[in-house]
Formats: C-alpha cells, structure tokens, sequence
C-alpha cells in the first residue's frame, strides 16, 4: 500500500501536476489560454480576464501569492521582478512578463 502511495505521489509530481513551476508557466500562458491575447481588446478587459482565468486554474497557494504580490510591485519594476522569479525557477518565455514590460517612451527631438 504505501509503495502505491509513493509511486502515485511520484507520478503526479513528475507530471508537474500542482507545481508551482507549472503554475508560474499557466500564468506566462494567461493570455492566450484566457482569450485575451489579441491587439484589439481594452487593457482594462485584458487584465480582467487574465486575472478571472489565473484565479480559477492556479493550484499552488506559493503562485496564487506570487501573482498576488505582482499588484503591489510598481508597474516599472513588475517585469525585472516576474524575470527573476521566472529564471529562478527555469521557466523560459512568458507571454505575461511581454505585456508587464512598460511602454516605450517617444523619442524627444
């Protein structure tokens, strides 16, 4: 019974299933996996269903207070802030980290 247990336990966590590295890489994926990757949708709207889709398929309560934490991180800094836990944790591209990056700032003659 308890080498079932353990091969059960094994198998879910090789899977990934309820990591926090597989919720950090839902959330890089939040925008596309929520519908809210197009150009033309309202960023008010964006973030809404970002935020609606994170809440209901995070399974990690480590990544329901990460991503939590990334309100209180000044706009300018969330991106530098998301990489580094991203890095930490080994996950590559992330579509959310492209849309925390702040916006260009025109060029001044």
């Amino acid at each position: 019974m308890r080498t079932r247990l353990l091969a059960i336990f094994l198998a879910l966590g090789a899977s990934g299933c309820g990591s926090y590295k597989s919720d950090l890489q839902m959330i890089c994926d939040s925008p596309s996996l929520s519908g809210a990757s197009s150009p033309s949708i309202d960023p008010a709207e964006r973030a809404s269903r970002i935020a609606a889709y994170v809440s209901q398929h995070i399974k990690t309560d480590t990544a329901r207070q990460f991503f939590g934490s990334l309100a209180t991180v000044p706009p300018a800094d969330r991106a530098a802030f998301l990489r580094h836990e991203l890095d930490k944790q080994g996950v590559g591209r992330c579509e959310f980290l492209e849309l925390q990056a702040p916006p260009a700032q025109p060029a001044t003659p």
